[in-house]
């Protein structure tokens, strides 16, 4: 067996011997970066660039090229064998690639843990990011031929049809119906002005998705009990208030409905994590660790960055990239709750003050690395409400302004306030967001 030095020699001597040889070595070497030796990096390149163009590849023209000694290639010819071997040889590069940055990786982790000025979270996350980029790119062609590709295909389909593949549902049929799911990896938005519900029908989906599915609510504005008394009240059989279950006296028979809410919402595997700061790379830690296959963050705006110098739009942009990967990484959907500009709901000539995409705050970014995007609406919002009853519900529209994987399309909600219940009255059942 060859050391990973010999290998790198081995290679382009099998390529000066044997053009040939290239196909099969650049399916496990598509880049020269896998080597160490810089010489044999530009033998690399240089062959690379004449089958590229079509030119022939033999020793001189190479030699002239780098401007290496023809000794130099007469040794790395000499240390291939055999060129039926190249392949095996191109692994021993990549082998070598590897074990090189591991160790990088791991003298870095060694000196930033001692660096009493770097955040120990963020020397994780950079740390896993770096092992996640070697494991899938060490080396290895990600270019996948017409029959693989297809062949994954199906192997892709059988898992979808055996229900090892399926999308996330919110539980609304008709909110369903047009997003098909979230999808794993997915970062979705859930934008509206401030004061609509997006906290409200953020709390709610999580509720009705953590009937099945592992929950991580991260929420940046509101504490764990102003979330709760939100949940509890939703969940009662008594009609009290979330207000009145933060600040007000409850009788006996609301305290009793509010245990018999807290048994039904025990089985509910919804983990809230209510902080006033919090970056990306601390999200990540904490969906990690509790395995979470969805997040939901209340709301974006609020993530912090490292750099602390970022404008606005630049602090956007970066959180939204950061969460999509992170959506990737751990292979879960990302809920991100959002901001539209407050300057969007002067819409004086009132001829349309549904919100729209372009509204969505500080960064197109946003935008453009969502998966889907969800615009919240009420009629009722920024009117002045006279001799109206409490306890009706309010329209609550859901547009579904961006799907990366299907439709678009506007749904309607049903919308009780003080006890913040949702129901979807489109389908043939009426469905409730606090069963």
């Amino acid at each position: 067996m060859f050391d990973y030095q010999t290998a790198e020699f081995a290679v382009v001597g099998c390529l000066l011997i044997d053009e040939r040889c290239l196909p099969p070595v650049r399916e496990v070497l598509p880049s020269a970066d896998a080597f160490a030796n810089e010489n044999c990096r530009s033998i690399y390149e240089v062959v690379c660039g004449l089958a590229d163009k079509g030119k022939p590849v033999d020793p001189v023209t190479v030699g002239t090229r780098t401007g290496l000694e023809n000794r130099f290639l007469m040794e790395c010819m000499e240390l291939a064998p055999s060129c039926n071997s190249a392949p095996e040889y191109a692994r021993a590069v990549v082998e070598g690639y590897r074990r090189r940055q591991l160790r990088e990786i791991g003298e870095k982790l060694q000196s930033e843990a001692f660096d009493n000025g770097t955040d120990s979270t963020q020397i994780l996350t950079d740390a896993r990011s770096a092992l996640d980029g070697l494991a899938n790119n060490a080396g290895s062609s990600v270019v996948q031929s017409p029959g693989d590709s297809l062949q994954n295909f199906l192997i892709f389909r059988a898992d979808v049809n055996e229900g090892n593949r399926q999308t996330i549902k919110v539980g609304f049929p008709a909110l369903d119906g047009i997003l098909g799911g979230f999808a794993q990896g997915g970062l979705y938005i859930i934008a509206a002005r401030p004061g609509v519900g997006k906290s409200a029908f953020g709390i709610a989906a999580a509720d009705m998705i953590a009937k099945s599915h592992r929950v991580l609510y991260a929420s940046l504005e509101m504490t764990a009990e102003e979330l709760n008394a939100r949940r509890i009240a939703a969940f009662s059989d008594a009609p009290c208030s979330f207000g009145k279950l933060l600040f007000g006296k409850t009788t006996e028979a609301e305290d009793a409905a509010v245990i018999n809410a807290c048994s039904a919402l025990y089985e509910r595997k919804l983990y809230i994590s209510a902080v006033s700061s919090m970056t990306v790379a601390e999200l990540g830690v904490q969906a990690r660790n509790m395995k979470a296959e969805v997040v939901v963050v209340d709301y974006l705006g609020l993530l912090s960055c490292t750099d602390r110098k970022m404008g606005e739009y630049e602090k956007i942009t970066q959180v939204s990239g950061d969460l999509k990967r992170l959506a990737k990484q751990l292979k879960c959907v990302v809920l991100a709750l959002c901001q539209l500009n407050r300057e969007s709901a002067n819409t004086s000539g009132n001829t349309d003050s549904r919100p729209k995409l372009s509204q969505l705050r500080s960064s197109g970014a946003i935008e453009q690395d969502a998966d889907g995007v969800m615009l919240l609406h009420r009629p009722e919002y920024g009117k002045t409400e006279i001799s109206r009853d409490a306890t009706a519900p309010q329209q609550f529209f859901v547009d579904v302004a961006k799907n990366r994987h299907g439709r678009t399309g506007t749904i309607e909600l049903a919308w009780y306030a003080p006890c913040n219940r949702f129901e979807d009255r489109s389908s043939r059942w009426t469905v409730k967001s606090w069963v």
